[in-house]
This record gives structure tokens, sequence and C-alpha cells, in this order.
């Protein structure tokens, strides 16, 4: 899952679009491409929470309430499609990202945050080199089968926050939602908070 934060990477308007910058077709990242061409989303990041009995990994979008559908709906749309297909140049990027972590890992405050975060999930301390070597191995096709198993025809939550604006009318947010996963059941939780 750690791999799937780095794959989908994280996304700022300023960085990733504008005139005299890249232009969002032009992304090596897919997911920065569509949320490019949205131009009022300014941020976008993913986290992942590892627990000895569960982990969360979500996915913080910030943007113009002129985009809520496309909120609440790009990024498990994103994690689905990861499913069936995943372009080589995002995984070898995502590997080349998560190695130069690795490699600048000089900060005591997150050093010591990454080892209470693996003592409380695996028990032990996972050292650079083991990580590196679990990351060299991951290709599309293990990735496919992650998002599988864990991405595709799953229950999800969404908690949007701020001006919802026709939010109320979900059921065509349940619809594409469910037509991007083939699931029986999707779960559409909203917080309306003005």
């Amino acid at each position: 899952m750690n791999y799937f934060k780095r794959l989908i990477g994280d996304f700022r308007i300023d960085k990733h679009t504008g005139a005299n910058l890249n232009a969002a077709h032009l992304q090596y990242n897919s997911f920065h491409t569509d949320l490019g061409n949205c131009p009022d989303i300014i941020l976008q990041k993913p986290f992942y929470y590892a627990y000895s009995d569960v982990g969360l990994f979500f996915n913080f979008l910030f943007g113009n309430e002129v985009w809520n559908k496309q909120l609440c709906l790009m990024s498990q749309n994103k994690m689905s499609e990861y499913a069936s297909y995943i372009q080589p140049a995002e995984v070898f990027r995502a590997r080349n990202t998560y190695w130069n972590e690795l490699l600048e890992r000089n900060c005591p405050v997150e050093t010591s945050h990454r080892i209470a975060n693996q003592a409380g999930y695996l028990g032990r301390l996972v050292n650079r080199t083991e990580v590196a070597t679990r990351i060299s191995i991951m290709d599309p096709a293990y990735l496919r089968n992650i998002a599988s198993k864990h991405f595709w025809d799953k229950e999800t939550t969404v908690y949007a926050w701020g001006p919802l604006h026709n939010a109320m009318q979900n059921s065509a947010y349940m619809r594409l939602y469910k037509r991007a996963t083939l699931g029986e059941y999707s779960i559409c939780r909203v917080k309306f908070d003005y």
C-alpha cells in the first residue's frame, strides 16, 4: 500500500499545471493528468496508515465546489482502474520515488515515526535493504493483483466537507461508482457542514 501511495503521488496545481509549467496531458502520472483536466482541483495527497489489525488508505482532495462529483469519484475510480491496467512508466516512477525517499532519510523525527509505525504494525524494524528489495520486485502484474484484491469491487466510504451543491442527488454518484467497480453495493457517506 505504501507503493500505491507513491504510485498515486502528490498533486499540486502550481506544480503540475500552468502555461509556463507542465501541461496536464504531458504528465507521466495518469491520475495527475485527470486531476489537471479539472482546473479547480488544487491539492491531492494520498495517505496510508497501517495498524496490526487494519490499514487505512485514503486520498485527500481539495478544490472548488464546481468539481464536487469529480472530487468524490475520481480517486475511487482510479484505484479500481489499477486492477485492470497500470502503466509501466508509472510503476518505474513510483519505484524511483520510493528509492530516493529511502536514500534521503536523515531527519530524526521521520525516522522515529517510521520505527514506531513498523514496531506497531510488524513488531520489528524493517531496514532499508529489505524495503528496497521488496519494492524492486514490484511489477505491473503484481500491483494489479493487489489492486484487484483490495480496491476492485469493494465498498468505500466518501466523506465530503464544505459547500456540496447538488450532492444530495447521490443516485448519479452511486450509479457511476457501481459501474466503475462492478460492485453489488456501494456506500456514500457525505458530511454536510456549512
